[in-house]
């Protein structure tokens, strides 16, 4: 496992991502390994649904409920872009995530200060 992740790390280098996604990106596949205590070769798309059930359940390690919406969308992205990138060096024949979709979260609207209340501040 940790050369897969390694690896995938490279690849993310190699395509010039920022430091944080060199860091994020991997984080999230070692984790759904662990959970899956499967070879990247083996994952099914069963696999990568109960992954994602499980995120939806599973308390958050910092705060207090569970995990954000849009943490749960950025793991599942972390994994198709590995997945697509296994693919593509040929170690998978079928992607286990070509037919997943995954629900997009919602951007919250910002309110916006009037000159006035940025004064009142």
């Amino acid at each position: 496992m940790r050369e897969v992740v390694g690896y995938y790390r490279d690849y993310l280098k190699l395509l010039g991502y920022s430091e944080g996604c060199i860091v994020q990106h991997p984080r999230n596949l070692r984790e759904f390994l662990i959970y899956t205590e499967k070879r990247a070769e083996r994952i099914k798309r069963e696999d990568v649904e109960e992954y994602y059930a499980y995120l939806q359940i599973r308390p958050n390690q910092r705060r207090a409920g569970g995990l954000s919406e849009h943490f749960i969308y950025s793991q599942m992205g972390s994994l198709k872009l590995f997945f697509n990138w296994w693919q593509e060096i040929g170690r998978m024949k079928v992607k286990p995530m070509s037919a997943l979709r995954f629900p997009v979260p919602e951007k919250k609207q910002r309110e916006v200060l009037t000159i006035d209340e940025i004064k009142e501040l």
